[in-house]
C-alpha cells in the first residue's frame, strides 16, 4: 500500500513542483494579499508539497489533519490549485503577445460594462494594432466581434452604408486568412507526423506522399500575415528536408530566421520557434559543408541561455537544453570529435534528470541514442547497451520508427562485441520482424541483417574480418537517404572491423 501511495499522480503536486523560485515568491506575495481567513491554511499545504520529492497521498492527508477537516481536504486542494493558477495568470499577463491582447480584450469588457465607450474604442484599437503587427490572425475574429458591439452602441443613423460594407469586407478578409491558417496548420501537422514516425522519404510511395502534401500548399502570393507566412516557409523547409533537398530546406530556414530576427518583440512563442530554427540551421549548414556558418548559428543558440524569457520560462529552458544537447552531440560526432562529445555526458545526465518526463519522446530518445553511439565508438560496450536498453524501454518509442529500428540495429552490434551469442539470434529475429511489420526492411537493413548473420557464424577471426569486408562492400553500394548513416555511420563501423582497427581511430578521421 505504501508503494502504491507513492505512485499516485496529483495535479496540485505536479503544479507546485513545476514552479520556479520567482513564481513561488510571486505566489506567496499574491497569497498574502488575496487569501484570507481559513483559506490561509492552504499555504501550509503548499509549503508541505513544495518540500516533497514525490507525492504520497496518505502522508499528505496525515499532515493536513491538524488544520484541514478531512471532508474539506479535496476542496482545499482545489482552491489552492485555483489560487496558484490565478497568481500565475497575473505573473504571465504580458509574457506573450497573445496574453497582452487577451488582457486588452478583458479590459474592453470591463469598460464596456461601465459604458465608457470612448475608452473601449482606444482599447480595442490597441488590441487590433498589436494583433496586426504580429500576424495573430486567430485573434482577429474576437477583436472584430468587440468592435461590432461598439458600433451597435451608436445610433444606426450615425453609421453609413459605407462603414457597414467596410465591416463586411473586413470580416471576409479575416475569414479568408483564418481559413488559410487552418489549411496551413493542418498540412504542417500531417507533415510533421509523417516525419516523426517515418523519417526522410525512402520509398517512391513516401516521396509521392511528401509531394502530395506540397501540392496542397497555397501559392506564396496568396499568403498574408506573418503567421501564415511563417507556416508556409516552415512547411516548405520541412518537406524539402524530408525529400533530402537540403539546399532548398536551408533557404527557407534562413527566411524564417530573418522573419523572427526582424525588429519586433520576441515573445515566448517566437523564442521557442527561434530555438528550433537555429537548430535546423546548424544541422543544414553542417550538411552543406558550411562549418563556419554552422558555428555562427551555434553561437546564437548558446547566447539564448542568458535570454530573459528563457531564464524565466521552464518550457523554453527545456527546449533550449534539449536542442543544444542534441545539436552539439550530432555536430561533434559528425566532425569526429568523439572525446569532446563524451565529456558532455555527465552534464547531459544531470539535465535529463532535471527535466525527467517533461522532455519530448523523440528528443530524449535521440539524445540517448547518441550517448550510446559515443560509448560504442569508445569501446564502452556495456555502457552503450545500458543506454540502448533505456531508449528501447521508453513508452511509445516503437512509434518513432527510424530511431527505434536503428537502436535495435545498434544493440545487435553491441551484443556482437560483448559475445552475447545467446541473445543475438533473438535480437536479429526480433529486429527483422519489427522492420518487416512496419515495412521498413529496405536495402540498408536487408544488407546489414544478412551480413551480420553471416559474421555471427564465422568460424574464426580471419574469416570474420573477411565477412566484415563483405558487409563494407555491400553497404558501400547502397544509395542512402540522410537517416541511415546520420544516426550512426554503420559504414565506418564496418570499415574499422574489416581492417581490425579501433572504431575511434576511424570515426575520428572525418
Amino acid at each position: 500500500m505504501e508503494e502504491k501511495n507513492k505512485l499516485v499522480k496529483d495535479d496540485l503536486f505536479e503544479l507546485i513542483q513545476s514552479l520556479t523560485k520567482s513564481e513561488k515568491r510571486y505566489f506567496k506575495i499574491y497569497a498574502s494579499r488575496h487569501i484570507i481567513g481559513e483559506e490561509k491554511k492552504s499555504i501550509l499545504l503548499f509549503d508541505y508539497l513544495d518540500k516533497q520529492a514525490t507525492y504520497n497521498h496518505q502522508k499528505t492527508i496525515d499532515y493536513c489533519k491538524s488544520f484541514i477537516k478531512m471532508k474539506q481536504f479535496s476542496i482545499s486542494k482545489n482552491r489552492l490549485y485555483t489560487f496558484i493558477l490565478s497568481a500565475l495568470d497575473l505573473y504571465y499577463a504580458t509574457a506573450t503577445i497573445e496574453a497582452q491582447i487577451y488582457k486588452l480584450l478583458h479590459a474592453f469588457e470591463i469598460l464596456f460594462r461601465k459604458s465608457l465607450y470612448a475608452q473601449c474604442a482606444k482599447t480595442i484599437q490597441k488590441a487590433e494594432k498589436l494583433a496586426e503587427k504580429h500576424g495573430l490572425i486567430q485573434l482577429f475574429p474576437e477583436i472584430q466581434k468587440q468592435q461590432k458591439r461598439l458600433f451597435e452602441t451608436k445610433n444606426h443613423t450615425v453609421l453609413s452604408l459605407k462603414m457597414i460594407d467596410a465591416i463586411q469586407a473586413k470580416d471576409a478578409e479575416i475569414a479568408h486568412e483564418n481559413n488559410l491558417y487552418t489549411q496551413l496548420w493542418t498540412l504542417k501537422s500531417k507533415l510533421f507526423y509523417q516525419i516523426a514516425t517515418k523519417g526522410n522519404a525512402r520509398t517512391t510511395e513516401e516521396i509521392a506522399s511528401y509531394h502530395a502534401l506540397l501540392q496542397q500548399l497555397p501559392a506564396l502570393s496568396e499568403i498574408k500575415g506573418s503567421e501564415n507566412t511563417y507556416l508556409f516557409h516552415h512547411i516548405k523547409s520541412a518537406c524539402a528536408f524530408a525529400l533530402s533537398d537540403f539546399l532548398a530546406s536551408f533557404s527557407h530556414v534562413k527566411i524564417l530566421i530573418e522573419l523572427l530576427e526582424a525588429p519586433i518583440k520576441m515573445d515566448e512563442k517566437n523564442t521557442n520557434r527561434y530555438i528550433a530554427l537555429l537548430s535546423n540551421a546548424i544541422h543544414l549548414a553542417e550538411k552543406l559543408g558550411e562549418q563556419n556558418l554552422a558555428s555562427n548559428y551555434l553561437q546564437r543558440l548558446n547566447n539564448l541561455r542568458n535570454n530573459e524569457l528563457v531564464v524565466h520560462a521552464e518550457d523554453l529552458q527545456l527546449k533550449l537544453v534539449a536542442t543544444t544537447i542534441s545539436i552539439k552531440l550530432n555536430l561533434y560526432i559528425q566532425r569526429g570529435e568523439i572525446d569532446r562529445a563524451e565529456r558532455m555526458i555527465t552534464s547531459i545526465k544531470e539535465e535529463l534528470e532535471r527535466f525527467k518526463d517533461k522532455m519530448a519522446l523523440p528528443k530524449k530518445a535521440y539524445i540517448l541514442f547518441k550517448i550510446a553511439v559515443i560509448h560504442l565508438v569508445k569501446g564502452n560496450y556495456s555502457l552503450a547497451l545500458k543506454e540502448i536498453n533505456t531508449l528501447l524501454s521508453l513508452p511509445g518509442i516503437e512509434h518513432v520508427e527510424t530511431l527505434f529500428s536503428h537502436a535495435q540495429l545498434l544493440a545487435i552490434l553491441v551484443h556482437l562485441e560483448l559475445k552475447h551469442n545467446d541473445l543475438l539470434a533473438y535480437s536479429l529475429k526480433n529486429t527483422q520482424r519489427y522492420l518487416k511489420t512496419r515495412q521498413r526492411l529496405f536495402a540498408f537493413e536487408t544488407v546489414f541483417l544478412k551480413n551480420i548473420t553471416s559474421i555471427l557464424k564465422a568460424p574464426n577471426s580471419i574469416d570474420a574480418e573477411e565477412r566484415w569486408d563483405q558487409l563494407f562492400q555491400d553497404l558501400s553500394k547502397i544509395e542512402y537517404t540522410s537517416d541511415e548513416l546520420e544516426l550512426f555511420d554503420f559504414l565506418k563501423w564496418a570499415e574499422a572491423k574489416k581492417g581490425n582497427l579501433t572504431a575511434i581511430s576511424v570515426f575520428q578521421t572525418n
